[in-house]
């Protein structure tokens, strides 16, 4: 008959000891979810996605919005320069060939010049 209650108590603590263990990491895993919900959207991530919203605005603003006529004011005016840059490249390289050939007819005529 000892042996009998021992045997009970035994699994009666066994059973209240399991109990308590997962009521335990129950209460543990919702006090864990709960700081998890406070913190993943808490006021600050919503602040920092505003702020986030508003400084992609801000600096996308004058490009999309205000400057697009400066922006091709500033390539017509590329386009210019680098024409007017094409054509004076062009005439100086005339002007060398012409001089070169020049040079060359003297040479021809003259001889090699002596200094």
């Amino acid at each position: 008959m000892a042996e009998l209650n021992r045997r009970r108590r035994a699994s009666q603590y066994t059973d209240y000891t399991k109990r308590k263990r997962e009521e335990y990491e129950t209460e543990k895993r919702r006090r864990e979810d709960e700081e998890f919900e406070r913190s993943s959207r808490g006021p600050k991530d919503r602040l920092m996605m505003v702020f986030g919203v508003v400084a992609l605005t801000v600096g996308l603003y004058p490009n999309l919005f205000i400057m697009p006529s400066r922006l091709d004011d500033v390539h017509r005016d590329a386009v210019k320069n680098l024409t007017k840059a094409r054509s004076d490249a062009q005439e100086i390289g005339h002007t060398r060939r012409e001089e070169m050939r020049k040079r060359a007819k003297d040479l021809k005529a003259n001889g090699p010049v002596e200094e």
